[in-house]
């Protein structure tokens, strides 16, 4: 049989579905699965899935219709005239055309060609037209009026279909991720700039303008690709593409600084109080509500930011949120639990708590254990400020220990315990204990 002879080409698919037609002729009677191995094609080739999908077609038209499934392809919503609807996106197509009933349904103005055309590719078939529809037809930035081509023939599957009229248009642009499409006016090189070396000079120039932004107003790479990835023109034409990629990287930094703002804005909105012990350097801040976590924070400020600005878009994922949020914002999760006054202290009666008087057996077993150790430790003694601290209290008075802390460091210039040595515990003072070192405390 001629279907043995046949091989996938290297580096592409073949489909022989008239090898398929000439068996299903000879009534054959293979199972479903048999079915599929009569199509070939490389191994990697997607359509092999939509035909194991559809091992039960046995007709050569019906598995055409099968593997043109547009399911994969780009819908996009639309505005014609106005009205709101979905359309097909057709690179391949060099018209556009709409269904007579929705054309009838919106009420457009239905205008007659002069002479009449023939739409070929419905399924190998071809139709005459002989109407048009002229209208504002508007696609994410994008606004164009374009001919629509009405037709009643039945076998066309899509309502609207937005051919190469609209996406060959010189005015606009367009960049995919994923499957997703989007449209972008064209950002056009003024007249001064055409005789500017664009590859040395302009583009050189822009990208260390994004640089600069990147690193001094988010320090992250993550922020600056988002950005990148969102008022990028993907262009149609070779140097102009280029160029219209890199005017509309101009639109970084003021989108990074808006978003930036925001932020900020979002945070000073929520009630919240400054810590008790910010200097005016950091002002530190606490948010009162103490369920709030980063996801719950970023999920509050996407619908404050899609309030405020008009824009339902995401302008950025939570992970790069996370990053700025805990480099550039001042804000902290959870007030301090120690972080309360001599004053309040005396007023809730805290000494009077079981809990209190647990603590206070604990800090005279801690003395009786010092007392022994430095029995035998010698004359050095260590700085014991954090033990307080390191119980679990509910409420411990730290007002006298926080200023004590600051005596020893500004006014001693005790700062840590580099070393055993006199000069580790009192730097500054070395020279006097030595001088004097059998007088000096122990």
């Amino acid at each position: 049989m001629d279907i043995v002879n046949h091989k996938p080409i290297e580096g592409g698919s073949l489909y022989d579905f008239q090898n398929l037609s000439k068996i299903i002729k000879l009534k054959v009677n293979f199972s479903d699965s048999d079915k599929v191995s009569l199509i070939y094609g490389a191994i990697n080739d997607n359509n092999i899935t939509l035909a194991v999908e559809a091992s039960n077609i046995v007709d050569l038209n019906v598995l055409g219709a099968y593997l043109k499934n547009s399911e994969s392809k780009f819908y996009k919503e639309v505005m014609l005239e106005g009205q709101r609807c979905k359309a097909f996106i057709d690179f391949g197509s060099e018209c556009s055309i709409v269904k007579k009933t929705i054309a009838e349904q919106f009420k457009f103005s239905i205008k007659n060609l002069e002479t009449s055309v023939t739409l070929s590719g419905f399924l190998g078939t071809s139709t005459i037209v002989t109407q048009y529809i002229l209208i504002n037809t508007e696609i994410d930035e994008v606004n164009l009026n374009i001919r629509f081509y009405v037709t009643d023939n039945a076998e066309f599957k899509f309502n609207i279909l937005i051919g190469s009229d609209f996406t060959e248009n010189p005015n606009i642009g367009y960049y995919k991720v994923d499957k997703l499409f989007f449209f972008k006016k064209r950002v056009h090189i003024p007249e001064s700039l055409k005789n500017i070396n664009c590859g040395e000079i302009l583009s050189s120039d822009l990208e260390r303008k994004a640089h600069n932004v990147s690193l001094a107003i988010e320090g992250s790479e993550s922020i600056t690709r988002l950005a990148l990835g969102q008022f990028s023109l993907v262009g149609k034409g070779g140097d102009d593409a280029a160029k219209g990629q890199n005017l509309g990287n101009l639109e970084l930094k003021k989108s990074i600084i808006n978003v930036k703002k925001i932020i900020h804005e979002h945070c000073d909105s929520l009630s919240h109080n400054e810590s008790h012990y910010s200097r005016e350097d950091s002002k530190l801040n606490y948010f009162k509500d103490q369920s709030l976590t980063l996801n719950k924070l970023h999920t509050l400020f996407i619908d404050y930011y899609k309030e405020k600005t008009k824009n339902n878009k995401i302008p950025i994922k939570n992970s790069t949120y996370f990053n700025y949020f805990n480099h550039f914002v001042n804000f902290s999760f959870e007030w301090s639990r120690i972080d309360v006054c001599c004053y309040q202290y005396e007023k809730l009666g805290t000494e009077n708590n079981e809990a209190a008087q647990k603590h206070k057996k604990i800090v005279k077993k801690c003395a009786i254990m010092k007392e022994a150790m430095l029995s035998k430790a010698g004359k050095y003694l260590c700085l014991e400020f954090d033990f307080a601290q390191n119980l679990s209290m509910p409420k411990i008075p730290v007002n006298a220990q926080f200023y004590l802390r600051l005596l020893w460091l500004h006014v001693f210039n005790v700062q840590g315990i580099p070393t055993r040595t006199e000069q580790g515990l009192f730097p500054g003072l070395g020279d006097l204990f030595s001088k004097n070192e059998d007088s000096h405390p122990k």
